[in-house]
């Protein structure tokens, strides 16, 4: 008897770390969870996806722009994206920028 499967997109950034990401589709069985989607993208990566973040720290895996642990069930169609982590805190940045007298960037 076949196992029910069910597909799944990953959105990922090229190595050149553009805005726009790229879009993976994956065949899992129905009961698989973000990890085992991870897992089997990392196996299957296309060649212009770095496994390794710019800065060493772990991709963020989020699902409609919420982050998701590994345990979190999946459904037909879902779309995982990998995030990089954010550098520095905006609110933060801006502070410092109003307080230098700098405009908006």
């Amino acid at each position: 008897m076949l196992t029910p499967t069910m597909t799944i997109l990953i959105a990922y950034p090229p190595n050149t770390h553009r805005a726009i990401s790229r879009l993976f589709s994956l065949e899992l069985p129905q009961d698989s969870t973000v990890s085992d989607a991870v897992a089997a993208f990392l196996n299957a990566a296309p060649s212009d996806f770095n496994a390794k973040t710019p800065t060493s720290t772990p991709w963020i895996h989020a699902m409609d722009g919420k982050e998701v642990i590994g345990s979190t069930p999946l459904k037909p169609f879902d779309r995982i994206d990998f995030l990089l982590p954010i550098a520095r805190d905006p609110k933060e940045s801006r502070r410092r920028r109003a307080a230098r007298g700098d405009a908006q960037k």
